[in-house]
């Protein structure tokens, strides 16, 4: 991020307290998962929309649990994966499993 960025901790560390990327402590470390970023290190703009659509009704673990296991909205594909290729069809799975989670 040094390249792109002139204050690439306070940047990352921005992104992280106003959610626009999901990132979750283990054993005392934070891991911010790269499927995230652009190969620039910019935020994809499909995983940001994502975490939007479902930042009111998942805590960070379930965010991170909903990138990571398969959803039947993409074909038994984990959003992590298909978020690379298809941003619009992991944006309309949160918006169904939105809709399942609120009722």
């Amino acid at each position: 991020m040094r390249r792109g960025f002139d204050q690439p901790i306070s940047t990352l560390a921005r992104w992280i307290v106003n959610r626009d990327v999901v990132a979750f402590e283990e054993r005392g470390e934070l891991w911010v998962p790269m499927f995230q970023f652009n190969p620039d290190l910019q935020v994809r703009p499909g995983v940001r929309k994502v975490i939007e659509e479902l930042r009111g009704v998942f805590d960070e673990w379930e965010l991170v649990d909903w990138f990571a296991r398969p959803n039947s909205s993409l074909c038994g594909e984990n959003p992590a994966s298909v978020v690379l290729c298809n941003e619009r069809a992991v944006l309309e799975a949160a918006m169904v499993d939105r809709f399942i989670a609120t009722g």
